[in-house]
């Protein structure tokens, strides 16, 4: 008798323990923390960006500034979250004259985007192109075309393409406004 007590006494004891752990990690449940109003040369819809953010407790932001010269043919804004590499878009002048060669995308299965020249997205990138030869001063005087890339750490759901898709337009968009082309 007393034996099924002590057992009935751990079980109750084991069960209570458990709904009260569970009970604390639902309560901890981690977010996304808040991208700052101002990120990456506001050429990004924050409303967008922030669903493809991964649970953390800080962010930070790397930027360059959206500026190209002979010397300076790319720029990058990068935001990490405690300290990981969370989510990109990068802009560059090729310095040479070959052709957009997107082949190695293929393997994560790639869908065009009505964007630039020519636009793709996979489930955890986008990339398009569009022609620019930049008037002097405004550029790398040898490129013909700015590339534009946007990149996220996240889940690789398939369901973001669609957010990367408008992402993507959105940049090259903000592209074709803010650069000096001939």
């Amino acid at each position: 008798m007393r034996r099924h007590a002590v057992i009935m006494t751990s079980l109750a004891l084991s069960l209570a323990l458990t709904t009260l752990a569970t009970g604390c990690s639902r309560e901890k449940e981690k977010t996304s923390p808040e991208i700052p109003n101002q990120f990456c040369w506001s050429a990004l819809e924050k409303k967008t960006v922030q669903p493809l953010m991964p649970a953390g407790n800080k962010i930070s932001q790397d930027i360059k500034s959206f500026y190209f010269t002979d010397h300076i043919s790319r720029t990058r804004c990068k935001l990490y979250v405690d300290g990981r590499y969370a989510f990109g878009a990068h802009a560059k002048f090729p310095r040479f004259e070959e052709d957009v060669d997107w082949s190695w995308w293929e393997k994560y299965k790639p869908d065009p985007v009505l964007a630039g020249k020519k636009a793709i997205v996979w489930d955890t990138g986008a990339a398009s192109y569009l022609p620019c030869k930049p008037l002097p001063g405004a550029g790398p005087s040898t490129a013909t075309r700015m590339e534009l890339e946007i990149f996220v750490a996240g889940s690789g759901n398939r369901n973001d393409r669609k957010a990367l898709s408008h992402l993507i337009k959105q940049f090259t968009a903000f592209a074709e406004k803010h650069l000096t082309c001939a």
